[in-house]
C-alpha cells in the first residue's frame, strides 16, 4: 500500500497544521488490510483513475459477536413485521436488471432527505465503476423496492458505503437505520468477521452504531473500543480546531517511557 499526505487546514495559534493521509493499494493487495488501517474509499474527485482511500475516524463492527440492544432489536423487528425483506445482488447482475429504476429512485430519495442530492450522476457513475464495489443490497416491501445499499465485500468483511431509501415509506421508523442493521445481520449470517460503516463525525452520525455492540472507531493510530470516548469526540466535533491540541497532549501522554 502506497501512503501519502496532502496539506489541509492550519491553526497557527495552536501550532496545529493539518495533513490528510491517503492510501493507494498495491496491485493485488487484499483490500481488507486497507480498511483495517482505518482507510475508506475516496470519491470526492471523479477525475482520479487510481483507487484512492482516505484515513478517517471510521467505524468497525465485530460481526462474530454482533448484538443489538433491546431498543435497536425492537426497531429491526418492527420493520420486518412490515414485510420488509432484503435481497442481495451481484453488482453487474443488478445493474443489468434494474439500472434505470435504480438511478431514478436513488436521486429521488436523496432529494427527499437533503432537498438537493449531494451525489450527482457523474459521481454515482464513478462509485459504481469501482471494482471493489461488488454487491448491492435491495430492500423490498410486497415486491416494491424501498431502499438500496452499495456494498464493498471481500472474503472476511464488507463496507456499507452509500445507501438510498424512501424516507416517506415508514414515517415513524427509520428505514435507513434498519437497512444498516440488517446488513450487519447479513454479514454475520455470511460468516464475515468485520463490517465498516463509514465515518463517525458529529452527533448526527450516532445512528450508525446506536444500540450495536461491539463497535470500535479508528482514532488515527488504532481501533478503540470505547463508546463513551466516541460520544465525547462527536460532541466536540462542532468546536474550533484548537481544542484538538488536547488530543495531541493525550496521545503524548500515552507514549511509553523513552518512546
Amino acid at each position: 500500500m502506497h501512503r501519502f499526505l496532502a496539506e489541509f487546514v492550519n491553526d497557527y495559534s495552536t501550532y496545529s497544521f493539518g495533513y490528510c493521509e491517503y492510501a493507494v493499494p498495491d496491485e493485488g493487495e487484499d483490500i481488507a488490510s486497507v480498511y483495517a488501517g482505518g482507510f475508506l474509499p475516496f470519491s470526492g474527485d471523479v477525475r482520479l483513475r487510481e483507487d484512492v482511500f482516505y484515513r478517517s475516524r471510521s467505524l468497525r463492527v465485530e460481526l462474530e459477536r454482533l448484538r443489538f440492544d433491546k431498543k435497536r432489536r425492537y426497531h429491526q423487528r418492527a420493520l420486518e413485521r412490515e414485510a420488509v425483506i432484503l435481497k442481495v445482488w451481484d453488482k453487474a447482475a443488478f445493474l443489468k436488471t434494474a439500472d434505470a429504476s435504480f438511478r431514478k429512485n436513488a436521486f429521488a430519495w436523496l432529494e427527499q432527505r437533503f432537498e438537493q442530492a449531494y451525489l450527482n450522476n457523474e459521481r454515482l457513475e464513478y462509485v459504481l465503476g469501482k471494482s471493489f464495489l461488488n454487491t448491492i443490497l435491495e430492500a423490498r416491501v410486497h415486491n416494491r423496492t424501498v431502499a438500496y445499499a452499495l456494498v464493498c465485500r471481500w472474503a472476511s468483511g464488507f463496507h456499507f458505503w452509500y445507501s438510498f431509501y424512501d424516507s416517506n415509506r415508514f414515517p415513524k421508523l427509520s428505514l435507513g437505520k434498519w437497512l444498516m442493521g440488517r446488513s450487519l445481520e447479513w454479514g454475520a449470517e455470511e460468516g464475515l468477521t468485520h463490517a465498516y460503516l463509514g465515518t463517525a463525525y458529529g452527533e448526527k452520525s450516532a445512528y450508525k452504531d446506536q444500540g450495536i455492540q461491539p463497535v470500535a472507531f479508528h482514532d488515527g493510530n488504532a481501533w478503540v473500543d470505547d463508546k463513551d470516548r466516541l460520544a465525547y469526540l462527536r460532541e466536540r466535533d462542532a468546536l474550533s480546531p484548537g481544542w484538538r491540541l488536547d488530543l495531541f497532549k493525550e496521545n503524548i501522554g500515552r507514549l511509553p517511557p523513552g518512546g
